[in-house]
Formats: C-alpha cells, sequence, structure tokens
C-alpha cells in the first residue's frame, strides 16, 4: 500500500520548519496556556499545527499577549468552521503584526485566505519565523529559521484521496455559500461602533426576512407546485416557524434601539424558538440532495421549480438588486444565517466593552451564550 508521511520529519539529525514553529509557539514566553485540545505539546503533524491555528484565535491570543500584553479586542472565539469568520481573526493578527511590529503584509499576497489550502503553510510557518526574529530581545527568546521548504499535500494512504476531494469540495461549496450570504445580506465588513453593531444586527434581520424567507414563503411554499415538493420538500424547512422567529426578533429589536441592555432578554426569550435551526440545518444536507435529484430525474419537479423561480424574479413585489431566487441557493442561506449570530453578538460586545458600556456588554454576552 503506497503512502506519504503527513508532515513528519524528513530532515535526518535537525527539525522541520514546522517543528521548530511548533517548539517557539510552545515555548511559556510565547504560549502561556494553551487553549486548544491537542495543545501544542501534543501536536505531531504539520496538518495538526496547521489545524491548530487555522482559525486565528491562537494566533490572535499569541500576538497580543508579546506585544500589548493582553488578549486583543473582536476575536471571534466560536468560528465553527466558518471560514469568514476565521479570516476574520486573521485579519485582526496580520493587522496587529504590522500595528505593533512594523512588519506589512506578514502573510504575503495570500493575506486573511492564507489558510484556506493546505499546501500554503509554509507562508504561515515563515511570517512566524519573521514574527520570531523580531521578538528575540523583547522575549530574550531566539526566534526560529524557516528553511525554503514548502508544504506539499500529502495523504496517509490512498484509501485518504477519496475523502481529502470530498473535504476540498465542501469547503468550495461552503465558501461559495458564504460569500453568497455576504452578498445578499451583508455582514462581511467590520463594525466600527456600538450603534453600527446594533444597526447591522437589526439590518441583516430585516434582509433575512426579507430577501429570503418571506422570498421562500410567497414565491415558492404558497404557490402552485407539485405534490411531491408541497408535501415531501417544503415542510422540511419551517419556513413558518422562521419567519415567526425573525418577526418577533423584528420587534423586539425596534424596542432595543432605545435600550440595547434588553438584548440579552430578547435572545433569552427565543432561545428554545432557535432550536429550530438545529431541526432545520440537521435536514439540509438531505433535503438538497433530494432536491437535485428530482430536479435531475424528474421532468414534473424540474419544470415546476424552473417556473417557480422565473415568476419569482417577475414578480416579487420585494425583490431589489440583491435578492436571489435559486431556490438551492435561498434553502443554503438559512444554515449561513444561524452560523453569523455569534460574529454580529461578539461585535456588539467588543464595542460595548471599548466603550465602557459593561451592562450592555454583560447582556451581549448572556445573548451569545
Amino acid at each position: 500500500m503506497s503512502f506519504l508521511k503527513r508532515g513528519r520529519a524528513s530532515v535526518a539529525g535537525g527539525k522541520d520548519d514546522w517543528q521548530r514553529c511548533r517548539d517557539w509557539l510552545n515555548n511559556e514566553k510565547v504560549t502561556p496556556m494553551s487553549a486548544k485540545v491537542p495543545d501544542l505539546s501534543e501536536i505531531q503533524t504539520e496538518f495538526e499545527l496547521h489545524n491548530y491555528l487555522k482559525d486565528g484565535t491562537e494566533l490572535c491570543r499569541v500576538i497580543g499577549m508579546v506585544t500589548i500584553g493582553t488578549v486583543p479586542a473582536g476575536i471571534t472565539y466560536r468560528t465553527n468552521n466558518v471560514s469568514n469568520l476565521e479570516e476574520k481573526n486573521i485579519r485582526l493578527f496580520i493587522t496587529t503584526v504590522e500595528n505593533e511590529l512594523k512588519i506589512k503584509d506578514v502573510f504575503g499576497k495570500l493575506k486573511e485566505e492564507v489558510f484556506r489550502k493546505y499546501v500554503d503553510f509554509h507562508v504561515v510557518i515563515d511570517g512566524l519565523s519573521k514574527i520570531s526574529k523580531k521578538l528575540e530581545t523583547k522575549l530574550g527568546l531566539k526566534g526560529f529559521e524557516k528553511t525554503k521548504k514548502k508544504t506539499e499535500p500529502i495523504y496517509e494512504y490512498d484509501s485518504d484521496i477519496n475523502n481529502i476531494y470530498d473535504d476540498n469540495e465542501r469547503a468550495e461549496e461552503t465558501e461559495h455559500y458564504e460569500k453568497l450570504y455576504e452578498e445578499t445580506f451583508g455582514g462581511a465588513a467590520e463594525t466600527t461602533s456600538l450603534t453600527h453593531a446594533i444597526e447591522e444586527l437589526i439590518a441583516i434581520n430585516d434582509s433575512f426576512l426579507k430577501r429570503c424567507l418571506r422570498n421562500i414563503q410567497e414565491n415558492f411554499i404558497s404557490k402552485n407546485s407539485t405534490e411531491l415538493l408541497r408535501i415531501h420538500f417544503f415542510p422540511y424547512f419551517k419556513i413558518d416557524k422562521l419567519i415567526a422567529l425573525h418577526e418577533s426578533l423584528k420587534e423586539d429589536f425596534e424596542m432595543m434601539q432605545h435600550s440595547y441592555i434588553t438584548i440579552g432578554d430578547i435572545f433569552e426569550k427565543v432561545k428554545t424558538d432557535f432550536l429550530v435551526y438545529c431541526m432545520v440545518s440537521s435536514r439540509m444536507k438531505t433535503a438538497i440532495e433530494f432536491l437535485a435529484d428530482q430536479i435531475t430525474g424528474n421532468p414534473e419537479t424540474r419544470e415546476s421549480i424552473k417556473k417557480l423561480q422565473k415568476d419569482a424574479a417577475n414578480n416579487y413585489k420585494h425583490k431589489d438588486d440583491r435578492t436571489i431566487f435559486d431556490l438551492k441557493d435561498l434553502l443554503q442561506m438559512i444554515p449561513q444565517h444561524i452560523m453569523r449570530y455569534p460574529m454580529m453578538l461578539g461585535e456588539i460586545q467588543k464595542h460595548a466593552n471599548a466603550s465602557k458600556k459593561r451592562d450592555i456588554e454583560k447582556e451581549a454576552r448572556k445573548a451569545n451564550d
């Protein structure tokens, strides 16, 4: 059985770049305590080190502690493998490095996208090597050297290849829907103040109601379609329950504009209602595969969906230049939306903390729990 070793040491009598990088990070002057499992001392492969650093949280913690002596504000801790949340952390890391160490574009032209491909991980190691040398005097710790060796795409066994291809396809699909969500509903840019963060939360809820949920309800579920779609497909998505939830949030958010401190109670009131997202998201893959199969093999369903989409694009009274009408894309926006709340509430926490509004920060943290 043919195989390649996944990132193990290959230099006789020495250590690979990734091992020197890991050892530098693992020094207590750099990382007093590892916040992840496995921690740095347990990492045995380059691939594991890549995954350890990928979401940007540890990079941000490290650079904050070794430069300004504190963890920088604005880290998104619960990224849930959402690449735009991870890349938000990487942007924060890059900005801190530039501001505090005067190292511009520490990850070169790849910038915050440096973790998108495992084969680019050598760029991360190179950037961390530059940082380690810049900090030698301040930390009293020798930096580590980076050779010209690049990271190779490596699999343990031939049987892993299909799994990795599947992972790449899922990553590309996830990236596609993350980008589509941002183009349709917004939320990609960082907020600039507490008021801005609150306004963004309200605007995205309104936009999601209009461009997604009511779009699906009025243009697809409420229209004449096939029995298969009416009985065996649309009920999967609990659109009526989702609309009721977001209409309730809309009403409460309007009142919240007069008193931001109510944000904790608002989310506490609907926390049980949010469980509908778990139900919908858990069924999404099966439902979309079912839809794809029906579009491919069932002419009646295919023609019905094409007509519904065309009529929606022509007649939806709430449409604007950002409204989408592809049914599959609309449905995929549902799990994308629920994953945005940690980021949006995190922005509110950040700005409340910066403006010393501790009561609002506490309530935003409560909403985020």
